[in-house]
């Protein structure tokens, strides 16, 4: 059980890490380019752009995420390692100290 809670721990970074770094190059580039451009064009563009993102290589990171993390959480619970989450409980100040 260890190896799989390590293997959908790194999954789940992983899947984490696509999604964040699409975003964030959508946003640090796509979305600034088309706030430079006429409004008309951009609502095209925009549009072109949503219908090209819906592929198989955008559908895991986007759509299967959630999942991904949702099966790591129970995995790690299950398998006697979601203990350490026990210590989200407790104070702030003393998430560190152990």
């Amino acid at each position: 059980m260890r190896s799989t809670v390590l293997g959908l721990s790194v999954t789940s970074v992983v899947f984490s890490g696509a999604i964040f770094g699409f975003f964030y190059a959508w946003v640090c580039s796509t979305m600034w380019g088309l706030d430079r451009a006429d409004p008309r064009v951009a609502i095209a563009a925009m549009q072109a752009m949503n219908a090209s993102v819906r592929n198989a290589v955008f559908f895991p990171a986007f759509f299967l995420t959630p999942v991904v993390l949702g099966l790591t959480a129970a995995a790690a619970h299950f398998s006697g390692r979601g203990a350490a989450a026990g210590s989200a409980r407790r104070r702030p100040s003393t998430w560190f100290s152990g």
